[in-house]
């Protein structure tokens, strides 16, 4: 039996989503059930994904927003959505939703990543530095990112002097 790549990222979110809270808000601003906000959350989520890869990127911004309107603790949403504001030269709306994950999910080192290069992307070096120190501390085993640390702190040590 064959799974389109859809229903495999659904059961994936399923397995993701997991837990959502005792209850979730809806758009309508009334309280919904559980199982409820994480079926919303879940299509809004997929929403999301298809319209990132057919490029449009507003809807694919709102409906990650809307996936995180019914799961705030919406990892995937949080970095598809991170990701999207960096393709978009966004560095200020990447920043602030990768530091939202990261302050979420404290061990999750790819985004630790994509904070750093959004920090570098708008010069601000010792804060880039700082979130690839911390993946390099929960994953050492990136030879791009290791190298562009060790260039940067490189950089920024010899600035000071």
């Amino acid at each position: 039996m064959r799974l389109s790549v859809l229903t495999v990222m659904s059961l994936f979110v399923l397995l993701l989503f997991g837990g959502v809270a005792s209850s979730s808000v809806a758009e309508s601003g009334k309280k919904i059930a559980p199982e409820e906000a994480e079926k919303m959350a879940i299509e809004h989520l997929q929403k999301g994904i298809m319209y990132d890869d057919q490029g449009e990127f507003a809807k694919a911004i709102a409906e990650y927003n809307k996936t995180l309107e019914y799961y705030p603790g919406a990892e995937n949403a949080l970095y598809n959505l991170g990701f999207l504001h960096m393709k978009m030269d966004n560095m200020s709306d990447a920043i602030s939703t990768f530091d939202r994950l990261v302050k979420l999910s404290p061990d999750y080192y790819e985004a630790f990543n994509l904070l750093g290069m959004a920090y570098n992307e708008i010069g601000k070096g010792k804060e880039a530095a700082e979130a690839w120190k911390t993946s390099l501390s929960l994953q050492a085993d990136q030879p791009k990112i290791r190298s562009s640390y060790d260039k940067l702190t490189a950089v920024l040590i010899a600035g000071k002097k």
